[in-house]
């Protein structure tokens, strides 16, 4: 989830114009087992039960989940087809506590408020919470009393948000866990569908869920709400160390969905899936960003835009952007000595008019970028 909060801020800056981003994790290996035996963490039963009655531990997973981001202009713009809108994301640390993997409730509550902040609606407007939910007893107690914080401050009625983590399905994949969670809330929304959360049969009674603002969804069933607003669902994701992240998501309900959109367009980022005619071209004018958040980022992007152009003013004989257009009729890529030059390292095509690159991240530890290239 580091990840996915870095490539939202490039988005926001101007320094990217498309963002792939999420987590991938593949290590579990006798060493990985080793390192996790020695917490209480582990389940001696060999399964995840999150918030249940007999929840012991967890159990590890391998995985990989990528998403592609755009801000929500330029998805609409270029026509791709778009799943769920991101309307905010917060960060916050545990500071000191007991041990790297104690969990402290104060310090994801504040993670809660930052990510409601930024979207500009309150947690009493959320209807499913894809928790952390590793099923430990530590972790488990620690992340409800965090939430119960944050939503108790709404106001609203108790048991009104669906609570549920894909980690009793897939187990705990570590480095790729909040990208489990992201891609199941956001499959959510756009099916329109509360998604289960197995292997509870009865939930642990001290947790108090009925006099909380959650309900355990232990069977799929369809979201039905009333008109107030879109359907909005939030995931959570938290590290060893105190790191907490929140993302507040949000039904897509622009021009490109199906029906009649809402009036209460989310004005932030959107998290889309190219879905282009093949050799189309994008295009070169768009609506710009909407909100004064992102004047700045704009005004830098102009500034690039002109750097870019004085330094291609001395290249004006290579044939357009990408060494196409010829006169003669010989090859392109062919010094006049008739040497083939070497292609350029990047994997993706610039667009025409000094589009940003592709900003690439990998969700584990300090996360490595890569501009538009990869490595060999």
């Amino acid at each position: 989830m580091a990840a996915i909060s870095m490539g939202i801020n490039e988005l926001a800056l101007g320094q990217s114009d498309v963002v792939i981003t999420g987590g991938v994790d593949t290590l579990n290996d006798i060493f990985m087992y080793m390192c996790f035996s020695k917490t209480p963490a582990l389940s001696p039963t060999g399964d995840c039960r999150p918030f249940s009655d007999q929840a012991d531990g967890t159990i590890l997973g391998e995985g990989l989940g990528m998403v592609a981001l755009k801000r929500l202009d330029d998805a609409e713009r270029d026509g791709d087809r778009v799943y769920a809108v991101v309307r905010g994301v917060g960060t916050s640390s545990d500071g000191r506590s007991k041990s790297v993997y104690a969990p402290v409730p104060e310090g994801q509550a504040e993670a809660l408020r930052r990510a409601y902040k930024q979207a500009g609606y309150g947690p009493e407007t959320v209807e499913l919470i894809e928790a952390h939910g590793t099923a430990t007893k530590a972790g488990d107690a620690a992340e409800f009393e965090g939430l119960k914080i944050a939503f108790g401050e709404s106001g609203r009625d108790r048991q009104w948000c669906a609570l549920g983590s894909v980690k009793s399905q897939i187990g705990h994949t570590k480095a790729a866990a909040g990208a489990a969670g992201l891609f199941k809330a956001v499959m959510a929304l756009h099916h329109k569908v509360l998604p289960p959360t197995i292997k509870v049969d009865k939930p642990n009674p001290k947790l108090e869920l009925e006099k909380s603002p959650f309900y355990l969804n232990t069977q799929r069933r369809p979201w039905i709400r009333d008109g107030a607003h879109p359907r909005r669902a939030s995931v959570s994701s938290f590290g060893f160390g105190g790191s907490n992240f929140h993302v507040a998501l949000e039904e897509y309900e622009g021009p490109r969905a199906e029906g009649v959109a809402h009036p209460h367009r989310a004005r932030e980022l959107g998290c889309s899936r190219p879905r282009r005619a093949p050799g189309s071209r994008r295009s070169a004018t768009g609506s710009g960003a909407r909100g004064p958040a992102l004047t700045a980022a704009r005004a830098l992007q102009a500034r690039f835009a002109r750097a870019r152009g004085a330094r291609a003013g001395g290249r004006q004989g290579r044939g357009g952007p990408r060494g196409e257009a010829r006169s003669g009729g010989g090859p392109s890529r062919r010094s006049p000595a008739g040497a083939r030059r070497p292609r350029p390292a990047s994997t993706t095509r610039r667009r025409r008019g000094g589009g940003r690159g592709v900003s690439c991240s990998r969700g584990r530890g300090a996360s490595t970028w890569a501009w538009g290239r990869t490595s060999r």
